[in-house]
């Protein structure tokens, strides 16, 4: 069983996804549970509780939000 993401870092600057060959990594601990912050910074994070779910179905639901907020009204 895959670990399962609890919390999204929901911090306006933190919402463009990392550059893929950046060192840092987008999943780190808060409250003892794995979190995600799409940037993967160290500080600043605004944490949400979220349905646990892998890091995959993480990284698609925010690919999502982002392309609907980029998308004209």
């Amino acid at each position: 069983m895959a670990a399962l993401i609890h919390y999204r870092c929901t911090a306006p600057e933190h919402q463009q996804p990392a550059d893929p060959r950046s060192p840092t990594s987008p999943v780190t601990y808060y409250d003892g549970k794995l979190a995600y912050c799409p940037v993967g910074f160290h500080e600043g994070h605004s944490w949400a509780a979220i349905e646990p779910a892998s890091i995959d179905e993480v990284k698609q639901a925010h690919r999502s939000e982002v392309r609907a907020s980029e998308s004209p009204a």
